[in-house]
């Protein structure tokens, strides 16, 4: 009987440490979810150059907008340019966002974190990406609203003096 106890002891022992381990599909998962992860930050880091574009585009808009209204009429000088001023702090707070979110991605240890912390950390990561890319994208759509309704009240304007 002693036999069949050790027998026992062992076997669950066995069961129990195989189990503790990732097996090499587990890892490979993880790492393809990291991947995916890595491939939205890449097209990320792309739309963030774009948008620091916007972001100078806004500035010379926000400019020009202040030059022309300078010299129209009075009565004429209806356009606020708080669109342009709202869209440039829309930018600027995603690439802030985004500036933010840059050093907290990396690359779990696969080999050391137990997969439910792999998994915590890569979920973490998508969704703090998720976000940004959001608003990315709203301040992108906003800023080409605001700079296509100022490209047009500039060209409704453009000859017209004090």
């Amino acid at each position: 009987m002693n036999r069949f106890n050790l027998f026992i002891t062992i076997s669950v022992t066995l069961i129990l440490l195989s189990g503790c381990g990732k097996s090499d599909d587990t890892i490979r998962m993880e790492m393809a979810e990291w991947a995916k992860i890595d491939s939205v930050h890449v097209a990320d880091m792309a739309f963030l150059k774009e948008l620091m574009a916007t972001d100078k585009e806004l500035e010379a808009a926000l400019k020009s907008h202040d030059e022309l209204l300078a010299k129209l009429k009075k009565g004429e000088s209806y356009h606020s340019g708080l669109d342009l001023i709202g869209a440039r702090e829309k930018v600027q707070a995603s690439i802030s966002a985004m500036n933010e979110v840059m050093p907290k991605l990396s690359q779990p240890d696969y080999a050391e974190l137990k997969h439910d912390e792999v998994v915590k950390i890569l979920e973490e990561q998508k969704s703090a990406l998720d976000e940004v890319s959001r608003q990315m994208k709203e301040a992108s759509e906003i800023a080409k609203s605001a700079l296509k309704a100022h490209s047009a009240w500039a060209a409704d304007h453009a000859g017209k003096k004090k």
